[in-house]
């Protein structure tokens, strides 16, 4: 089984993931439209050295980064530490580390001044965005497919 996900950081760009190898095969909607199915299971992004994902399975949570592949239950949490240059990710569960990931904050290829969007610093933080939706239920109901109730 295959998922498609999408980039966090490029609208038109996705992959296909294998869950059962951990690889990702890159595709562009513009570029190749025919493979373009119109679902999408999830988010990626190259952070830290590597892919990062949250993805879901059969209505369940599942976050990847290097080929470690961790379920996020509703027992898993998130946060974001750091200054202006520097953050670490951290995923836990009753306060045992699960993974830990240091990466440089993206920044916005768009100078600010530049800029009359309204953004959201999780709209070019790949980790920052996997906390929110993680750390607030609605948004994580809605990543795991669900409505809600």
């Amino acid at each position: 089984m295959r998922l498609t996900v999408q980039s966090h950081d490029q609208f038109d760009e996705f992959a296909e993931f294998d869950p059962k190898s951990n690889s990702l095969e890159f595709y562009s909607k513009k570029r190749e439209p025919e493979r373009w199915t119109g679902v999408t299971e999830g988010w990626y992004a190259a952070v830290g050295g590597g892919p990062a994902m949250l993805f879901r399975l059969n209505k369940e949570l599942f976050f990847s980064h290097r080929g470690e592949t961790i379920a996020v239950e509703d027992s898993v949490h998130a946060r974001v530490q750091g200054g202006e240059m520097k953050r670490r990710f951290i995923l836990t569960q009753q306060d045992q580390e699960l993974i830990s990931i240091d990466y440089e904050i993206p920044q916005s290829p768009i100078p600010a001044e530049l800029d009359f969007t309204e953004t959201n610093p999780e709209d070019f933080d790949f980790l920052l965005f996997v906390r929110n939706v993680l750390e607030t239920p609605a948004r994580r109901m809605f990543a795991r497919g669900l409505s809600q109730q």
